[in-house]
């Protein structure tokens, strides 16, 4: 079986978007060594070491064969490791090895919301449908109205469960699959009733922040 670990610590000083797609690109190190930022050292070699060691041993005494470490900092990757191998060949895995993340696109859609927030687009106390607009599940059409986007990132939205295992590359696929969940899905209970996982919530939590950013 291919597993791989994926971690990813953020420490963020501000928020610069476009800095971070292109610092991302351009801070990449092949080995395990750091790339700082001569402005700010937070992390010593001390710890760049015990973060190694602690990695190894997570991966030897586990399933995962290796993993891509990451650390955001004031607004772009500053430092970065990747220790093990990938089981399919043998190699060592590289910073531009591409992982299947699954949940944690939970967290990064949670910090896109707070993001947002912080850029004054939305607030995590908006409603679903203040975001999006005319949106209504067929089966509860008062819910988008009552949803905010704070029960969608913690769990509290009630929706059913609606996760097509498949293969979707386009930007356009979040808002067919919301339209889907809205005419075939349903609501367990009203928001914010208790703590149920669904990865629809984050399905929609997603799309409010590409129409309140006017990106993808």
């Amino acid at each position: 079986m291919f597993l791989l670990g994926w971690i990813l610590a953020c420490s963020d000083k501000g928020d610069d978007s476009t800095a971070a797609e292109s610092d991302a690109d351009t801070d990449a190190d092949s080995d395990t060594d750091t790339d700082t930022d001569t402005d700010a050292d937070p992390i010593t070699k001390d710890d760049a070491e015990a973060i190694v060691d602690r990695a190894t041993l997570d991966i030897s005494a586990g399933y995962a064969s290796g993993a891509q470490i990451a650390v955001w900092y004031d607004g772009h990757v500053a430092y970065h490791w990747e220790v093990g191998t990938n089981p399919a060949s043998g190699d060592p895995i590289t910073d531009d090895m591409l992982f299947q993340i699954g949940s944690d696109t939970k967290k990064l859609t949670a910090m896109t919301v707070l993001q947002q927030e912080a850029a004054g687009t939305l607030s995590r106390n908006d409603t679903l449908a203040s975001v999006i607009g005319d949106y209504e599940v067929a089966q509860d059409p008062d819910w988008s109205a009552a949803v905010t986007l704070h029960d969608l990132i913690s769990h509290q939205g009630e929706t059913f469960d609606y996760t097509p295992w498949d293969s979707a590359p386009d930007d356009s696929d979040l808002a067919v699959r919301a339209d889907v969940f809205a005419k075939r899905g349903w609501i367990h209970a009203p928001p914010g009733t208790y703590w149920n996982y669904s990865n629809t919530n984050f399905s929609l939590a997603g799309l409010a922040v590409e129409v309140a950013s006017g990106r993808p």
